[in-house]
């Protein structure tokens, strides 16, 4: 529908743009961990004897900068996470209410949880661990973008491009 028309009320909520706010600046964090996993992934497979002391010293870099922007990421996906349940208890009743965006953003953040945990066991390879992120990562995609897609996304409190 081209035509412009008020927001409907349940958008004109301080709560909506906080959390929205804050869920985006968790985002740009998740993306920057994406990204220095996937060049630590590339570098892992370019190590050779004659490169190795200078690769790794890279590799411990980007491993550092990716923790210190994942535990940021967290926290701000956290907080938005609270935020948005306040918003929805506002606007619907309810805190929680399990439809696809919900759901998927529950995954996400089980699967960066479970990379900070699993960074404590040296057991766990380094290898798993990117791959852990770039998978973590695509499930973010899923939860932002991906899911107005699904059939079942159509009757989400969080679709708007449609009259609620």
């Amino acid at each position: 529908n081209p035509e412009i028309t008020p927001l409907v009320p349940v958008l004109q909520s301080y709560w909506l743009m906080s959390h929205v706010a804050i869920i985006m600046i968790g985002y740009v964090f998740f993306a920057l961990c994406a990204l220095t996993g996937l060049f630590n992934l590339i570098l892992m497979n370019l190590l050779s004897a004659t490169n190795r002391v200078k690769l790794l010293f890279r590799i411990r870099e980007f491993t550092l900068l990716n923790e210190m922007a994942m535990i940021l990421g967290l926290f701000f996906m956290t907080a938005g996470t609270f935020l948005g349940a306040i918003w929805a208890n506002v606007s619907w009743g309810r805190y929680w209410g399990w439809d696809p965006k919900e759901t998927w953003a529950a995954i996400t953040w089980m699967g960066y949880l479970l990379y900070i945990h699993l960074r404590l066991f040296r057991r766990t390879g380094r290898k798993t661990l990117y791959a852990l992120l770039i998978v973590s990562f695509l499930a973010l995609q899923m939860c932002w973008y991906g899911v107005n897609y699904l059939p079942t996304a159509q009757q989400s409190v969080h679709l708007y491009n449609r009259n609620n």
